[in-house]
């Protein structure tokens, strides 16, 4: 089921005009259940100082009163709303895929339905693609807020220490490595190319679309270009999929304490399997650096070590874990010692 709603028109009709000197501009939405938070999030980008070319929102079958707020706002917004039902429930990465699948525009902005964007944050993401015509994609950093917007003291890159050197190596080229050590990019803070759907779609269900996204892109020469500057409110939640908490070393334990066994094994054949086809995805494009593969046949191979480890006794695996210390992988794909621990004693 869809509904197509809107006072704007057709894309590229925003606030009454028609400018062909830009790209067109699509933001894809994914909601369910979020009538909590939503109102906020739609009101933020209604106040961009550049509005976009259409709004479009997938929900994945919400109970609450979400399909009414969007249908609303669709009735009022000043750039065309278009609202997508599923049938079936699809998932997070599944509605993501078939949103990003909707949109018309040439450059599309990935939002979430809980956040709040600052006023600049399209255009200052715009300009960013326009003036860097390699790139393929840009993101920035986010400020962590609490349930009713309150700072938390801390931003997104803060909590999952995206520290000043790795800014400086993914600015010079080594975007690659990074983000195969760890994901850096929030999808809300994202924009890219829309040339690029013919080469990330479909997402696969071991992948969240934004480090999918990022990941291909980087690892074909289409770069990313990082802000410095938090572009939107993350907000915090219970009730949210993927969270910005900064925890404390010890509440990291509990949670890898809580995250062993066949659960955890699995973790690890999930990074292996997402990994392998991302090289696959790339390997068909034929654009594939040597060097770059060279990195995923690395990392894949260090988690299929990782999984070897977890099947014997904690007495046998002092050997196999330190040719991987020392081969320095633990340091280049997983979390250093803390990996390394692991391995050792859960």
């Amino acid at each position: 089921m869809s509904v197509c709603a809107g006072r704007g028109g057709k894309p590229g009709s925003g606030n009454g005009t028609t400018d062909n000197t830009r790209p067109l501009i699509s933001i894809a939405m994914c909601t369910y259940n979020g009538e909590a938070y939503l109102s906020d999030q739609l009101v933020s980008i209604e106040k961009q100082t550049q509005q976009p070319d259409e709004l479009v929102a997938c929900d994945d079958g919400s109970t609450d009163n979400t399909l009414q707020v969007l249908d609303q706002f669709s009735k009022e917004a000043p750039f065309p709303v278009r609202v997508y039902r599923n049938r079936q429930r699809l998932g997070s990465t599944k509605n993501s895929e078939k949103a990003l699948s909707l949109c018309s525009g040439d450059f599309i902005f990935l939002s979430d339905q809980d956040d709040v964007w600052m006023p600049e944050k399209v255009n200052k993401l715009q300009q960013a693609l326009t003036n860097n015509p390699g790139a393929g994609y840009v993101f920035s950093d986010a400020l962590i807020v609490d349930e009713v917007l309150r700072p938390m003291g801390y931003t997104m890159w803060q909590s999952i220490k995206f520290t000043p050197e790795q800014r400086r190596q993914f600015e010079q080229g080594k975007q690659p490595a990074v983000l195969l050590k760890g994901n850096v990019v929030t999808g809300a803070t994202m924009a890219f190319r829309a040339g690029l759907k013919s080469i990330v779609l479909p997402i696969p269900d071991e992948s969240i679309h934004d480090e999918w996204i990022a990941l291909l892109a980087s690892s074909l020469g289409m770069y990313g270009v990082l802000i410095e500057e938090p572009l939107i409110q993350y907000r915090q939640h219970p009730q949210q999929l993927i969270g910005g908490l900064r925890l404390s070393f010890v509440e990291q334990a509990k949670r890898a304490s809580l995250t062993k066994g066949q659960y955890f094994e699995s973790l690890l054949h999930r990074e292996e399997v997402k990994c392998s086809k991302a090289l696959d995805r790339l390997t068909l494009t034929g654009q594939l650096e040597k060097d770059v593969r060279q990195l995923f046949d690395a990392k894949i191979q260090h988690f299929r070590v990782r999984q070897s480890i977890h099947k014997h006794p904690h007495y046998a695996r002092f050997f196999a874990v330190s040719r991987e210390f020392l081969a320095l992988r633990y340091h280049r794909f997983s979390s250093g010692w803390k990996s390394m621990a692991r391995d050792l004693l859960l």
